[in-house]
């Protein structure tokens, strides 16, 4: 009796050479009705399935492998009393057992249909098939992918052992469906997202590439995209030029650009170890680019610069005039020509990392946080309409000129490793106060970098990420020159920080909402 093989792919291609070649080997080659049909129309004898089970499907295909006879001819072990009862019922064993899986990934995703047409994607024979041939890797071969063909074909024809091969196919085999698995997991998860948290969280990620390195070089990284969701802007994003990227680069890129997104008027970022030290807004991007990076000078340097324009060739001459050397571009399109003008600056052109992002609507994912041995998940920050819902509660109001730059500045506190503190004048950042154990040395830092490159506070607002549990810190800031500070509000001491802040006839608002970011 010949050796035997199972075929059953919706993936056609490579097949016909890969059961063309088993042939030549010696298999006889059993195939599910759709994969005989099409390899009887290309030339190649081939048995159904049918003659095994006794059936050819039921339920419009709903069950075509599902049967006794296929899997005890897969799962039998390689010992004398399996095969003995498998012959006494005319069975044989399958050393090859060859499987695609319906493709729920790629007519589910994104789209969301409603649960009666998704679970017509289901695959649940192929899955099965998979296992099984898995689960017999000490003697069976299973492929689920054509790459695997050859693979498989050369190990046959080496008439060495092919348990290392069987068993890394195996390992890949498992890794599908646990993925396949937790792809339609996810997807119901997604269901229940409007009602309440999941139960249970299931994502599948799969790598797109390699990082330079983690948050250090002696750590590796990788960068990995979900299957079920649409990749984000950096993730799903290209580079155009520059050295590899590491882990600390997308970090502050998915930082920068998130920042600049959050407004629809010309706006660049400058972001340094996942702090903004420099963000602005103007009429014209160039200017914006300008003030962002004029804003903290210092800490700009070898930093990452986001705009939310297209970069053309005159922005870019803009962002690499000036001195001082930057490791990362980043905007949802540049040009060609842009790319050439940037990476012809001399001395570092060459190492600039050009990246475009890629364009992706709001999306309702959660939010993330890995634990060692656990994971938590959230709801993302989502902005706020905040003019319609800040709280005037000082006895002078804020002017409109103020008003404008207490919500950029509370916007951009999104984005400040709490504790938190922007100090903004003419919606340009001038002073940031970040990852403070406690917020009077934000609001410390912060006034030092305003005396420092912009002559002090005088006019600026303040935005906090958190509320000020003491009048302390909010009375540095109004007597550094701070006319009006903008946080969420809620101290037992409210009342005490208002009249204080009253006694200088200073303005604040609070907005009922906290953006602390750890």
């Amino acid at each position: 009796m010949n050796r035997r093989a199972l075929i059953s792919v919706t993936d056609k291609s490579g097949v016909l050479e890969f059961a063309k070649q088993l042939k030549e080997i010696g298999f006889d080659v059993f195939a599910s009705v759709g994969t005989a049909r099409y390899l009887r129309e290309n030339g190649i004898k081939v048995y159904e399935l049918k003659e095994i089970t006794g059936f050819s499907m039921l339920m419009g295909g709903r069950v075509k492998t599902l049967h006794p006879n296929i899997f005890a001819s897969i799962l039998a072990r390689d010992e004398p009393e399996d095969m003995k009862e498998l012959e006494e019922v005319g069975l044989a064993p399958f050393e090859v057992v060859a499987v695609n899986l319906y493709p729920f990934e790629e007519k589910v995703l994104g789209c969301m249909m409603d649960v009666e047409d998704a679970m017509e994607e289901v695959d649940i024979g192929g899955v099965a098939l998979i296992r099984a041939g898995a689960k017999a890797h000490h003697r069976c071969y299973v492929a689920t992918s054509p790459d695997d063909y050859s693979l498989i074909i050369d190990s046959l024809k080496s008439g060495v052992d092919g348990y290392p091969v069987r068993r890394r196919l195996a390992q890949k085999a498992f890794a599908l469906t646990s993925r396949y698995d937790s792809l339609i997991a996810h997807y119901f998860s997604r269901l229940e997202l409007p009602k309440a948290l999941p139960d249970v969280f299931y994502q599948a990620y799969t790598k797109k590439k390699d990082l330079r390195y983690g948050e250090n070089p002696h750590q590796r990284a990788g960068l990995y995209t979900p299957v079920m969701a649409v990749s984000g802007p950096i993730a799903g994003g290209r580079q155009l030029s520059g050295k590899e990227i590491s882990l600390n680069n997308m970090m502050d890129m998915e930082a920068a650009y998130n920042l600049v997104m959050e407004f629809n008027e010309p706006t660049s970022a400058v972001i340094k170890h996942m702090n903004p030290c420099g963000c602005a807004i103007s009429d014209d991007i160039s200017d914006a680019i300008a003030k962002a990076r004029a804003g903290d000078p210092v800490s700009a340097f070898g930093g990452i610069v986001a705009l939310n324009r297209t970069i053309y060739a005159n922005t870019a001459r803009d962002i690499v005039g000036p001195k001082g050397f930057l490791e990362v571009v980043v905007a949802p399109k540049i040009t060609e020509e842009a790319v050439g003008v940037m990476r012809q600056r001399k001395g570092w052109g060459e190492r600039l990392i050009i990246y475009e992002a890629s364009k992706i609507e709001e999306s309702d994912e959660l939010e993330t946080r890995w634990l060692k041995g656990g994971l938590m998940v959230m709801d993302q920050d989502r902005t706020q309409e905040l003019k319609n819902r800040v709280q005037v509660v000082t006895k002078r109001g804020p002017t409109g000129r103020e008003m404008e730059d207490m919500i950029f500045a509370f916007t951009v506190v999104k984005y400040v490793k709490s504790n938190g503190v922007v100090i903004v004048r003419d919606k340009m950042i001038i002073g940031v106060g970040a990852g403070q154990p406690n917020r009077v040395n934000s609001v410390k830092l912060a006034i030092e970098a305003a005396d420092k490159f912009h002559g002090g506070c005088d006019g600026a607002v303040l935005a906090s990420d958190g509320f000020f549990p003491m009048p302390d810190a909010p009375l540095l800031a109004i007597e550094s020159g701070v006319r009006a500070i903008i946080q969420p509000g809620g101290s037992v001491k409210d009342e005490q920080v208002i009249r204080e802040i009253d006694r200088f006839g200073a303005s604040m608002v609070f907005t009922g909402i906290r953006h602390f970011r750890h």
